[in-house]
C-alpha cells in the first residue's frame, strides 16, 4: 500500500488510490502521535513556505530555528509566550550612566527581572561607587531591547546620603536604556537633580514590552 506522509504533522496517510487496510492506518497514526508528530518540528523557512491550506488557524508547530512555540492565525504564526514555571526573577547586570558610565557596588546592589511573554518588569537598587558628570541626564540600562521608545515606564528614586533624595519617573527613553525624570521637571533628570557620587543610590522599577 502507498502512503503519503503530511507536510505538517509527519502522519503516513494511505495514498487515495490505494484500498484502506485501516488496522495499519490506524496503527501509523498511532506511532505518529506517540512520536511526538501532533506538534510538528519545522525550521523558519519551511513554516514560510506553507500555504493557505497548510496553516489552518489554531494550527501549533515548533519552530526550530526561533527555538519557539507558533500559532497559527490562518496567515501568519504567531509565537506562543512562554510563562515560566517557577516564575523566578532572573538577575542582570544594569549600566549606570551619567555623562558617562557610573561604576556601582555589585556587592552592595541588586537587579532581577521577571519576563513573561513580552513584557518584563525589572527593578534595581545600585550603590554607586564613581562619579557622574553634573548637568548630564541619569540612565539605567534594560535588561531585555525594548519593543520602542516609550514602549514602557515606572519610578525611580535617588539618595544621596545626608544630603537629599529624589522621585521621578523611568521612561523607556531608548529601547537599550531607561532615562530619570524627575518629579515636577519636563526635562532629563541631571540638570537639577544630583551629580552622581560614591555612597548615592539610584534605584528604578520599570515595566515595558520587549522586541
Amino acid at each position: 500500500m502507498g502512503y503519503t506522509t503530511s507536510t505538517v504533522h509527519g502522519i503516513e496517510v494511505p495514498n487515495s488510490s490505494e484500498a484502506n487496510d485501516v488496522p495499519e492506518d490506524i496503527g501509523k497514526v498511532v506511532t505518529a502521535l506517540e512520536s511526538g508528530s501532533l506538534v510538528k518540528r519545522l525550521t523558519g523557512a519551511a513554516i514560510a513556505a506553507l500555504t493557505a491550506p497548510q496553516k489552518p488557524a489554531g494550527l501549533v508547530v515548533y519552530n526550530t530555528t526561533a527555538n519557539t512555540l507558533q500559532v497559527s492565525d490562518g496567515t501568519n504564526f504567531r509565537d506562543v509566550p512562554s510563562f515560566g514555571s517557577s516564575g523566578a526573577w532572573t538577575a542582570w547586570t544594569p549600566t549606570l550612566g551619567q555623562g558617562g558610565t557610573v561604576t556601582w557596588d555589585a556587592g552592595a546592589s541588586r537587579a532581577r527581572y521577571l519576563q513573561v511573554g513580552k513584557l518584563v518588569t525589572a527593578y534595581c537598587e545600585l550603590k554607586v561607587t564613581g562619579s557622574g558628570v553634573a548637568g548630564q541626564p541619569i540612565t539605567v540600562s534594560l535588561p531585555a531591547v525594548a519593543a520602542a521608545i516609550g514602549a514602557g515606564g515606572g519610578t525611580f528614586y535617588c539618595f544621596d546620603p545626608g544630603v537629599a533624595h529624589w522621585v521621578g519617573a523611568a521612561n523607556v527613553a531608548a529601547t537599550t536604556y531607561c532615562a530619570l525624570y524627575r518629579d515636577g521637571a519636563t526635562d532629563k533628570f541631571g540638570v537639577a537633580g544630583p551629580t552622581l557620587g560614591a555612597a548615592d543610590v539610584v534605584s528604578m522599577s520599570v515595566t515595558y514590552e520587549i522586541a
